[in-house]
This record gives C-alpha cells, structure tokens and sequence, in this order.
C-alpha cells in the first residue's frame, strides 16, 4: 500500500492538556461507540486514549499501535484516510502514527491490532530550573500531629477524628502515633470510623504524587478494612483504594497520582472503615509524602518545520596526510580549540598545497548523500589572476576526484572586510556514502602558480564540507565496527578534582595492571539530544553520528543534555589536565540524537533510534546503551512500547542502562520499570571520595516493579558532577542555567540522568575484561558486589546499593539475573516469529509458563523481524503541520530539579590528601533478597 507518512516530532503537547480536561469532563456520548466497543477497547487501549476518544474527538492523536500478528495484516485491516503513519517499529511489531481520537476505539477493535499507547514525551532526568520537585512529608519521627520532613510544609497538623476520644494528642486514643508510625483502629469498638486527614496546598502544583508505607499488625483478619481517600475541599472525599482481605502481619507500599485534586486544600485521609475492633488489630502508616513539580519558568518555543532533506555542515579539525610536501606553515593558525570552523583565526595559503581531515558526517537513517559542496571561508589578499586552485577528494588514501577552479572564484572576497563563504559542488567526484567519514576522507587544496612575492595569498578561515540528504538507504556504515586501538597504560589521577570516581572505586580499576580498564575496544551507545562537534575529551573514540530528531538536520548537541552524559561516560580530562575525568576515559562513543534544541523528543523517536541500534550494533560495536530519559505517561511494562523496545535489546545480547527519575517519589516511569534492564538511581557523595556521608539523592525516583523487583537497582553517584561542555553558554541548557557553568567549558548538573552514564561506563569496563558475559551476567554481577557498607543505605530506594567497579571486575560470578522474568506482552508476535511459527500455536500455551533462561538467544533467527522497507523521511509533508496550534508553554519538558549547593575542587583536593583504601577482596557474592509483599501499585497502567 502507498501510505501517505508524517512525522510530528514536536510531540502534539495539546494531547496532554485534552486528557486533562477530557478526564474532568463528562463523557461527550459518542454515538457511534457501542458498549461492546468500548469494553473490547479496555483490554487494547490506554487509559488516557480511551478517556480522549470519549471526550475530544476532534483530537489528532499522536500514538504507537503494535501489530496482533504480522504488520502488513495491520496496514490492511486499519482505514488510515484520516490518520499518518510516522515511523515503521518492526522491531517491536509495530508502528508509530497520529490518528483522530474518534477513530481510536475503531481501531482497537481491529482484530489485528494488539495494544495502542500514547507516543508521549521524553523528559531528559537532568535536574533543571525549569521545574522544582517539592515535598511535604512526615515520618512519625516524633509524637506530634505537626511534623513536617519534606521540602515544604504541611498546609496544617493531621486532624484525627476519634470517637474514642476526640481532640486527644497524637500519643493516645484509637490514632495516636506509636513506634514512629500512624497507628490507626477501632479498639473498643465505638460504631463509628476513626480517621486521620492533613491538608496541603497544591494550587501552584503541576502534578502531585502521594506515596506511603504501610504495615498490619498479626490479629488483622480479613475482614478488616481501611481506605485511603483524597479531596479538593477537605468535605467530599474521592476513594483511592481499600486496603481489605489481609490476614496477620503485612508490610508494603502504595503510590497514586493525586494530580486531579490539586487545590489550596488538598486533604488526604486514612480511615478505618470496617472492624478493627479488636486489641491486636492495628493499621500502621508510615513516611507519607506528597511530592509536586512547580514550574519556575517560562516555558518553551515552537521549532520551526525543517527543511524536507537533511542538509549538515562538517568543519575540518586537523590536516591530512594525503600530501607529503605541506608548505602552507601558515594554516596552522587556523587550527582553534573548535577546529578550523569559521571563527575570526585565518591562515594564510599561497603556493603549494594541503590536505584537511576531521571531518564527521551526522547520518539519517532512511537517507542518503544526495549533494556535497566544499565550504571555504576565506578572502584574497588582492586580485588573483591567471591562477588555479585544484580540490582533489581522498577516501583511504586513494584519490576519488578531481576539480579545478578558476582564481576568479575569490573576485568577490577581496580584503578581511569582504570575507565570506564559498561553495564549490563536491557531488561528481564519486558515489558519496556515509561510510565516507569513517574512511579516511579528506580535501586537499593546490594552488598552482601563486606567487608569495606578489603577495598573492588566499586567507583561509575554515575548511567544510556541507552534505544535503536524499531519501534513500545506505548501508555503508554496515562495515563500520573498529573503535581506535588505544592504549594500556596507567592514567594520570593526580589532578583528578571529582569525588565520584573515587566512590566506586574507578582509578584502581583504570590503574591494575596489566589490564588497565579505562573502556578500550567497547562502544556505548548514547540515546541523547546528541553530541557536540569536536568536543576535544571524546577525540578519536566516536564510532558514528546518528540523528532520529527529524527537527534538525544533524546530530549535533544543541541543547547540551548528551554531551554532559558523554563527558561523563567518556571524557579523558584531557582539556582540565585530568581534573574532569569521565568514568570510562577510553570507550568508545556511538551518538544516537533523539531530542531537539530544546531537548524535546518522543517515544517513537526513541524507538526508532533503539530500532536502528538493534539492527547495527555488531558492526559499531555496541555492547551498552545507556537512556538517561524516561516517558511522562506511566504504563506498565506489559504494555510500554519503551519497555518492549529495550527489552528487544536486552535479549540480543546489548546491555541497557537507564535512568530511574527525578520525582522523589515511588513512581517509575518506562523504560525504568522494566524489570529486565539496570535502572540506576543517584546518591549524594557530597563531594568526598569514601561513603561515610553519602545519602540516595531526595530527588531519586524509586519503587517495585511489576515482577516485584526493587528499583532502582542499585545507585551511583549523581550530584553537583561537573563535566566538559564547551561552548555551553551557547546552548539551551547553558543559556537557560547560567549559574551552573563553572566556565564557557565546563558545566554542572545533578540528576539521575549522572548517575546513569557512571553505571554505562562500569558495565563497558567489565565487558572488556570479560568479553563473553550476557547482560543477565552484567546485571548479577553489579548487584551482587554493590556496596551496602554505608550509613546512607536504604534498600527501599538504594536497590542492592553503591556501584563498585573494582569490586565488579574482581568479581568471579557467572550467574544470571533475570531468573524466570517473563518477556514483556507486547513482545509475544515479535518472539513467535523468531521462534518459529508453531512457538505460540498450543492452545494451553500460558505466557508465563515458559522458561525464557533456557532460550539460547544467540541462536534465534533474528532476521525474522518485520524490518520497514521503503519508508523515507523525505516523503513527509512538513508544510501542512501547524505548528503554531500546539500549546508550547503548556507542558513542562523538564522533571527537573537544582540544588543551588555545590563544593569547590579545591576542598575536594584537601578531602583527598589521605590514600584512598581499596576495597576488600572479600566480596559478597549473593545479593541481598529484600522481601516485599505488596508491591506498589502505579497509577496509570492498564493492565
């Protein structure tokens, strides 16, 4: 079929503001849903597009709709007259499209459709200005109804009501606080419910989130029964959930998004409301909060509609070695810190020749190389004639082309004052392929009869080539797998300023002989808002450049989010003398753009990223992949196409590394709920190498998965870590945070978005002294030598604990994690295809019953997945988006947070005067089982 394909990039932010709305609404009484319609739809729709198809039908709705079986019976079956297709998924079975709401229940009802979710935001977990996580909390710490342990105050102390004994202190009566805790009952039974309520002011909140824990004391029988509740008023009460049917002594947690009742009267109650009535029957509450976002400030611009191809510029950064006798002394000039970009530093060249390299191509996925030009920025020193100027192209040292220009090109660029950019078409010189610049291409310039006594000079400001993209495939990256053979030797720590690698324990790993871990031979792949150009730490270890925000024409960082994580990851501190050293100082980069200038992306941008990574990593090398982002909608992993899509990876052989969330609360969204991969939450080092004082980040997000897992699954270090970012007062997030550039060079973030990348370098390290481990061999490994040896602790929100690398590497554990995890729903028509077509065909087949641990992945028929066939960016209407009809301002990007706090590396240094110890070699192999028996529900799955 000839669809018609359409990409809004800029996630339609009106969808989340008609979802508000259309939840508050009543239902519009969609005359053509039938009963049976909508219950079908239960079962295969989101929540939040089933709440949008009843009551803003008009809506174009971005989502991602999975395939029941194969995707061509999906295209055939579905009347796409009204709605686009925006990215072809085959990887997951599916296909990422923007449809009408009214036609989302119809569409469910397909029999060939499987599952249809939201194609949501991402929000990068970076702390950032734009929003601050508040809380108000209590932990029963002291007998009083007045305790106030969060960020902000309680809008006033808990009132209890107590037939019992109304109006008695917090210390007597059926609620009292006892033990540290809320107790409530009905102990002597007086007829009526006892309950306890506190109010808080949400007015300014943009969302808010109650968690808590909860235990029942061992005579609690079934009967018995206490609901939590919230109101807007603090009179009428909305039902959240009834904690009833439990037998003797229980414990867990609950979360529940209360962001529909945001007022200046915002109440929560506990109320006992039936039994409870006898001496040894007590509910116990305990560490309530409530966390919030408020935004502080303004929100973001609409990006204009790109070009319908792809155009980059490329700048030389160093000279070639395709000539041997390089007179032009002079072009040394122009080699700045930035490379030889256009940036006021010009070289003079007269008679003789040079060759530039350096340059690095950003690919597009779906296209090829349709135009090259040669960029020169220069001037003459005066009119230049009878001369000649040749350009030959090098690929491998092997001359492809040939042109030759007339003097006269530079008539109109006589003097400094008339200095300009001049375009020469490269196109003809040979069939142009993205593998190009990964094959030792460069220019070089002749200039054939100049005289230097007549001063006849060119003045050269910069060397570029700009490349303009066709629709098409290319798959000479296909033969792209080496990452620069560097060194094993002893890295210079001396000047190193940072506490962070110090906490786990990464110098004594970069420094053991023979080895000398630091990351060579191993490639991470960075899912991103991209990678600056010619950021200097990272020179000679980017694998490859590719874009997947179809809003910008290259993979360059302009919003500064993914060069911090590279600099993290991979930085070797070459431009602090050491003082800013990344975690892996030699891995190996592959840069994955996703997001914006504005770091804006969404999920199907995402997984058509991890779609291209599955399909390329053996020939990039890549072993991790590191996501330093998560949705805004809350899905299970059951339903998550993020979770299907790492999931996908996971289980090809590629470890994923996440980020588990900056809300401070119990509340994880996708990819960080999936129980597969290792979500990576952030402690606090306080700036000190040891672990004595560290504490889990208040903004960490944590909680149980579905599989009951604790997450995030261990933590790393994530506050106040400075990382190279040049030029970062130029970028979005630099002009945004001024405070927290330390230079034009170096920049400071906190987030669990720091903590990821230092968990990423870790696993690179371990793979290349134990090439052969499975990512279910990673992840035991890391959690079974984490640290639990620190005052901080908390396996509530610290998963198994601290991040030791050395400990990692020493460790001697080939067990797998994982153990009996059932694959997500969404991947059952991708693994029958693999499998082979009888997998599934048992009618008592139970998706759970399988033993996944016996499948030999590395024998699967990987080729089996629907892989998308002619699908071109370039077909795209740009022109008929409206850009100027979605509401920029009315969504919040960024779940971010600033601490305003920071420590000087001078005091670091004195911190560091003592040896740091390493760590025991009696290492603890079995992780710790923390039992949970209720696990926190998160509001918002459908399954």
């Amino acid at each position: 079929m000839n669809h018609k394909k359409w990409k809004f990039n800029t996630f339609l932010l009106a969808l989340l503001i008609a979802l508000l709305v259309g939840m508050s609404m009543p239902a519009a009484g969609d005359s053509s849903a039938t009963t049976a319609q909508r219950d079908t739809a239960l079962h295969k729709l989101h929540s939040l597009l089933l709440d949008l198809a009843q009551t803003n039908s008009d809506q174009m709705v971005p989502v991602i709709i999975q395939a029941q079986n194969s995707m061509d019976t999906l295209f055939s079956s579905i009347n796409w007259a009204d709605s686009v297709v925006t990215g072809e998924l085959g990887f997951i079975n599916a296909v990422s499209a923007v449809v009408p709401a009214r036609d989302l229940l119809t569409i469910a009802n397909s029999p060939a459709v499987k599952w249809i979710s939201p194609d949501g935001p991402m929000v990068n977990t970076a702390v950032s200005a734009a929003v601050t996580i508040e809380t108000v909390r209590d932990e029963f710490g002291t007998v009083s109804y007045e305790n106030n342990d969060g960020s902000q105050n309680w809008a006033g102390g808990w009132m209890e009501n107590d037939p019992e004994s109304y109006n008695s202190s917090a210390s007597t009566g059926q609620v009292q606080i006892t033990g540290g805790q809320l107790s409530l009952d009905d102990y002597p039974d007086t007829g009526a419910q006892p309950s306890a309520a506190r109010r808080v002011d949400l007015s300014n909140a943009q969302n808010a989130t109650l968690s808590f824990h909860f235990a029942t004391t061992a005579g609690v029988d079934k009967s018995d029964a206490v609901a939590v509740e919230v109101s807007y008023d603090g009179v009428s009460f909305s039902h959240l959930e009834t904690f009833t049917g439990i037998e003797g002594s229980s414990s867990g947690s609950r979360t529940y998004d209360i962001s529909g009742f945001r007022t200046a009267t915002t109440t929560i109650r506990f109320r006992v409301s039936n039994m409870y009535g006898a001496s040894s029957e007590q509910f116990l509450v305990d560490d309530v909060q409530i966390a919030y976002s408020v935004e502080t400030a303004s929100g973001t611009t609409p990006v204009p509609a790109p070009q319908t191809n792809p155009v980059f510029v490329t700048w030389s950064s160093e000279f070639g070695v395709s000539t041997k006798n390089n007179d032009w002394s002079n072009m040394q000039n122009i080699l700045s810190p930035n490379g030889m970009r256009p940036d006021g530093l010009y070289g003079a060249g007269g008679k003789g020749k040079a060759a530039f390299a350096g340059f690095s191509a950003s690919v597009t996925p779906g296209y090829q190389i349709g135009k090259v030009e040669l960029l020169l920025s220069a001037y003459a020193r005066r009119q230049i004639e009878d001369r000649k100027v040749k350009i030959k192209v090098y690929k491998g040292g092997s001359k492809q082309g040939e042109f030759e220009l007339d003097s006269e090109i530079f008539d109109n660029y006589i003097g400094v004052g008339r200095a300009g950019v001049i375009a020469v078409d490269l196109t003809s010189s040979h069939n142009w392929q993205w593998g190009d610049f990964h094959n030792g291409l460069e220019i070089q310039i002749e200039h054939k009869g100049f005289k230097d006594k007549d001063n006849e000079y060119v003045e050269y400001d910069g060397i570029g080539l700009q490349v303009t993209a066709k629709a098409g495939e290319d798959d000479s990256l296909d033969g792209i797998n080496s990452i620069e053979k560097l060194s094993r030797e002893a890295f210079d720590i001396s000047n190193l300023s940072q506490a962070f690698p110090f906490a786990v324990h990464a110098p004594e790993t970069w420094n053991e002989a023979p080895a000398y871990l630091q990351g060579q031979k191993i490639a991470v792949a960075i899912v991103d808002s991209g990678v600056g150009d010619k950021i200097e730490d990272l020179n000679g270890r980017r694998v490859v450049n590719v874009n997947f925000n179809h809003s910008k024409q290259d993979g360059l960082d302009q919003y500064g989010h993914g060069t911090f994580v590279a600099s993290i990851l991979a930085g070797d501190g070459h431009q602090s003398k050491g003082e800013f050293t990344g975690i892996a100082p030699k891995v190996g980069l592959v840069n994955v753009r996703v997001s914006d200038d504005q770091g804006m992306s969404t999920e199907g941008d995402v997984l058509q990223a991890l779609q291209w990574i599955f399909k390329h990593h053996e020939n990039t090398n890549i072993r991790v992949v590191n996501l330093s982002l998560n949705s805004a909608v809350s899905q299970s992993y059951h339903t998550s196409p993020l979770a299907a899509g790492v999931e996908m990876l996971w289980l090809k052989g590629i470890v994923v590394v996440v980020s588990a969330g900056n809300n401070g609360s119990a509340n994880l969204y996708p990819p960080a709920n999936s129980p597969r991969v290792i979500t990576v939450g952030a402690a606090d080092d306080r700036g000190t190498p040891g672990l004595g004082d560290d504490v889990v980040a208040p903004f960490s997000a944590w909680g149980v998965d579905e599989s009951g897992n604790v997450k995030p699954d261990l933590v790393a270090p994530g506050t106040n870590i400075i990382a190279y970012v040049p030029g970062n007062g130029k970028l979005e997030m630099g002009r945004r945070h001024k405070e927290n550039a330390i230079d034009d060079k170096y920049f400071r973030m906190s987030g669990t978005s720091m903590s990821a990348p230092i968990v990423s370098g870790a696993v690179a390290m371990l793979l290349q002294d134990e090439p052969t481990l499975t990512p279910d061999q990673v992840k035991f490994r890391l959690k079974a030598t984490a640290n639990k040896s620190w005052p901080g602790y908390d396996p509530a929100r610290a998963g198994v604990g601290y991040l030791d690398i050395y400990a990692a590497v020493h460790g001697t554990s080939l067990d797998n994690a994982n153990q009996g995890l059932v694959p997500s729903e969404l991947l059952r028509p991708v693994i029958a295809q693999m499998l082979g077509d009888g997998f599934l065909a048992d009618s008592g087949f139970t998706w759970g019953s399988v033993n996944w641990n016996s499948v030999n992945w590395n024998s699967v028929n990987w080729n089996s997945v629907t892989w998308s066939s002619g699908f071109t960016w370039g077909s795209v209407n740009w022109n008929s988006v409206n850009w100027n009809s979605v509401n920029w301002n009315s969504v919040n990007w960024n779940s971010d947070f600033w601490d305003g706090s920071y420590f000087t590396t001078q005091s670091l240094r004195d911190r560091m005067a003592q040896p740091i110890p390493l760590p025991s070699d009696d290492v603890e192999e079995e992780e710790e089982i923390i039992q949970i028996f209720l696990p926190a529900i998160q509001v918002g799955n459908s399954q």
